[in-house]
């Protein structure tokens, strides 16, 4: 069998260099077993590029340890003002008609942002009601409902975004 790729809990628990080899070490299984033209094929450089090459980057910080695309390293988001997040609550409680949606506005309210980044928006729920995704506490119904409506949320706090909107159905009057 070819060596297990170090990935999701392998690579967590792995270092930069226990991932190089152990892709060298696949590299060099697929060269052996005939296998070569299987693993180059599915990257996405060009035939002439040398595997080995790719893999030569590798810093020990752990940059550069995927072969195909490099690390997907993002600036991380910036801790908003309070004044910021208390302004895109206020414009989501006054403006909730048009960004929910009439007949969603009428069975939730926008009640708080919580997260160490203010990521989180909790939002008051009628328990009798249901969302047009499925259920308050899951989207398995039409998640591309859910989806539009966490876009719509995004767009009107500008610059703030949320990752996560949770709905709390004790929290309506």
């Amino acid at each position: 069998s070819p060596p297990k790729p170090l990935i999701l809990a392998g690579a967590a628990f792995s270092n930069a260099s226990e991932i190089r080899q152990r892709w060298v070490d696949l590299v060099q299984w697929a060269n052996v077993h005939g296998f070569a033209e299987e693993l180059t094929s599915s990257l996405s450089a060009p035939p002439e590029f040398d595997v080995a090459e790719r893999i030569s980057g590798v810093s020990e910080s752990g940059q550069g340890w995927w072969p195909e695309i490099g690390e997907q390293f993002h600036s991380p988001k910036e801790k908003p003002s309070r004044d910021l997040v208390m302004q895109r609550l206020r414009t989501l409680q006054l403006e909730w008609p048009a960004i929910a949606g009439h007949e969603l506005a009428q069975s939730t309210k926008p009640m708080t942002f919580t997260g160490r980044k203010k990521r989180r928006l909790v939002v008051a729920a009628d328990p009798g009601m249901s969302p047009p995704w499925g259920t308050w506490y899951s989207a398995q119904a039409n998640r591309f409902a859910f989806s539009r409506f966490r876009q719509a949320v995004n767009k009107a706090i500008s610059p703030l975004e949320v990752d996560h909107i949770v709905f709390q159905t004790n929290r309506w009057k």
